[in-house]
């Protein structure tokens, strides 16, 4: 086997892999090609009742969904209605499991250092038991883990060339969801170091990324009444509470096993932050470049641990005491927290110098106990609907009565209706109360 080509079998057996383990995991949305909730309410309504222009602009609770919508348009223009959900499904799997491979490039392989570790990162995803998380309405967030490597490539290399992968990625996660708000702060200080350091990559790649997140906090301003409302949380309270959220994930990342106990996971979240500000300024020791990589994940960290505090209302205690530390954290609603955390300690890990003989035994078990941790539901277990009697959507059995006037049929999960417009207001989700 010729060594510079192994990065494709890195690459395809990451495909293949998260591929199989979605397909084998999800079979409603797969094989059987079920509609589920906001895919059915929105997406296809949309995509059958509204115009190209409508579909574009059309928000999903405030925010921008383009590149989930962009799908489910040209699925439905260019396929019979009848298969939309299995292909939008089976499209969501793909780049799904592609966006995780893509980690495996060779243009990454600098990163981590360690081909084993990329490889491992990139079919993480795929892992994770959140099953919403794996419908078209939450494509965008598999670019989490890729996002990391785009802007760590960026740091690492200068170039005068703008990375066309990289800025794909950033758009097709920035314009999809609110979520990636959380990056604005760490773009700014890209921003600022790209002109100082006259990196023309990663000043345009912050540029874009900050002009996408502008869009979409414009368009979540506009119509955040379509969707639900902040809770009002002091801004002391918001700062107080990110801290003690970044340290408890930190905690998290180390621990993940060890719940209840307050006073210990208060501790050992203190005990992980000060290792992780340690090797942090240690690695400005030993090179700029690696410390610059690290302070990005740590800013986005920080940054996604505001937004968590701001949205949800988290306090001090809540957080350091307990809602890190008791609470299952690889969903959907915490994946860029947790995310940042999980590429910062494994970056410090691969990448020390001076404490490399001692930390190498910390990477295998960081890994291990983190996808120990994904979820007590592995495989057959992680779809809720994974048989006809278990799922409230039959949609090749019921397309016929939405070729009728005046319909609604029943979709997954329970309560949710995909309805004629002359039964319900347009774009509204259909609830049963």
């Amino acid at each position: 086997m010729n060594s510079k080509h192994n990065w494709n079998y890195f690459f395809l057996s990451a495909f293949l892999l998260n591929l199989a383990i979605v397909e084998v995991s999800f079979p409603s949305l797969g094989i059987r090609g079920e509609l589920f909730a906001e895919v059915g309410t929105n997406f296809l309504y949309h995509a059958r009742y509204s115009s190209l222009w409508e579909n574009i602009l059309k928000t999903d609770t405030g925010y921008l969904p383009l590149f989930p919508r962009i799908i489910a348009v040209f699925v439905h223009a260019f396929f019979p209605e009848y298969w939309f959900p299995f292909i939008v499904n089976q499209t969501t799997f793909v780049v799904v499991s592609l966006a995780g491979a893509l980690l495996n490039l060779d243009r990454f392989k600098t990163i981590f250092n360690n081909r084993w570790a990329t490889w491992f990162f990139s079919v993480l995803y795929c892992f994770h038991h959140d099953y919403d998380q794996f419908a078209l309405v939450n494509i965008s967030y598999a670019f989490v883990p890729a996002l990391f490597f785009v802007f760590a490539r960026a740091l690492l290399k200068s170039t005068d060339s703008l990375d066309g992968l990289g800025l794909a990625i950033i758009g097709l996660a920035f314009l999809s969801k609110a979520a990636y708000l959380s990056f604005f702060p760490a773009l700014v200080a890209t921003l600022l170091l790209g002109f100082k350091t006259k990196n023309r990559n990663l000043t345009l790649l912050s540029v874009f990324g900050i002009a996408f997140l502008l869009i979409q906090g414009v368009m979540l301003k506009l119509h955040m009444q379509e969707g639900p409302k902040s809770k009002s949380t002091p801004m002391v309270e918001v700062l107080v509470g990110g801290i003690a959220y970044c340290a408890s994930i930190l905690n998290q990342t180390f621990f993940p096993i060890i719940k209840g106990a307050l006073t210990l996971n208060a501790g050992l979240s203190i005990l992980a932050i000060g290792v992780i500000v340690f090797l942090i300024l240690q690695s400005r020791r030993e090179q700029e470049s690696e410390f610059q990589v690290a302070l990005f994940s740590s800013i986005v960290l920080i940054g996604a641990a505001l937004v968590l505090s701001k949205s949800f209302g988290i306090k001090f205690e809540d957080n350091l005491f307990g809602f890190a530390s008791t609470r299952f954290l690889w969903d959907r609603g915490k994946l860029i927290s947790h995310y940042a955390s999980f590429f910062l300690v494994v970056y410090l890990v691969v990448n020390s110098v001076k404490f490399k003989k001692y930390l190498r035994y910390v990477l295998p078990y960081v890994f291990i106990i983190n996808f120990s941790t994904l979820g007590n539901r592995i495989f057959f277990d992680r779809d809720p609907f994974k048989t006809d009697a278990q799922s409230y959507s039959h949609w090749k059995r019921d397309y016929n009565l939405t070729l009728k006037k005046e319909f609604c049929v029943p979709i997954n999960p329970k309560g949710w209706e995909f309805c004629h417009p002359e039964k319900i207001q347009p774009g509204q989700m259909i609830l049963k109360q």
